[in-house]
């Protein structure tokens, strides 16, 4: 059996850590290693996560001495220490369905790809993910390229499965002015190099929304965007040009689309 790393990044992340790491823990697919990166917490993180690993030695606690002010230096920090063929990520609020490694392993192996996301379903503190739930695909999976990632960020972190090899060649961007877009511009990387992203179109993320995320904030979110894009070198060294005002716009559709579903569903 091939080994999976799993990396979750936690701060201050007390609320819901214990949570998040059992939906790991349950996973159907077991040879599994799962690496805490702790980015300096002040609250009971760090003690909830060393009782987690007292009873299951898969877990892995590295505690940072210093804050780094996002998650792409925790990321880069916890896959530098991943022994796994294949790595996943995890936010420190986010869950998985019970079955989400065993189907992305499957699909991987079917297909020969060596990276791969899935769908996410948007949950909160009314509104609950069933890690457990019955699943049917009746939509066929599709493949992502470089040219759909420039409009919009369509590959969420904590559903993405990619082999080590081709993360390590493309780490994270620890900038603080890339902090929320971080792994916009990690996939927009991997995809220009001339890999695809599967989608498996199941959804086996369960994504919390909180008031504290600035990925709600379209505003502030428009702005990073538009820095990646208008930042973005491409491998022949030249930037977007004028299709960078594209993106944008479409970027910015898809953004108000978003916001008129969730406000009307």
């Amino acid at each position: 059996m091939q080994l999976v790393s799993v990396i979750i990044t936690t701060f201050n992340s007390e609320k819901y850590i214990r949570k998040t790491i059992e939906s790991v823990q349950s996973q159907s697919y077991s040879h599994i290693e799962i690496i805490v990166v702790d980015d300096f917490s002040s609250d009971n993180t760090c003690r909830i996560i060393k009782d987690i690993s007292f009873t299951d030695p898969r877990v892995k606690l590295i505690e940072l001495s210093k804050n780094h002010g996002g998650p792409a230096g925790p990321r880069n920090i916890g896959v530098s220490n991943a022994a796994g063929q294949w790595i996943c990520f995890l936010d420190a609020d986010d869950l998985w369905h019970s079955s989400k490694l065993s189907i992305q392993l499957d699909v991987l192996k079917k297909t020969g790809k060596f990276f791969c996301c899935t769908k996410k379903r948007i949950f909160n503190e009314h509104k609950e993910f069933n890690c457990n739930e019955q699943l049917s695909n009746k939509k066929p999976n599709f493949y992502l390229n470089f040219r759909q990632q420039c409009s919009k960020n369509r590959i969420p972190t904590s559903s993405v499965l990619i082999s080590s090899f081709l993360l390590k060649l493309n780490p994270f961007n620890e900038s603080p002015h890339y902090h929320a877009v971080e792994d916009m511009q990690c996939w927009l990387q991997i995809l220009e190099s001339g890999k695809k992203c599967l989608f498996i179109n199941l959804p086996l993320v369960g994504y919390r929304i909180n008031e504290n995320q600035i990925s709600r904030n379209k505003l502030a979110m428009a702005k990073k965007f538009y820095m990646v894009i208008n930042n973005y070198k491409l491998k022949s060294g030249e930037g977007f040009g004028w299709k960078k005002y594209l993106y944008f716009l479409e970027y910015c559709f898809y953004s108000i689309l978003f916001v008129f579903i969730n406000k009307f569903s």
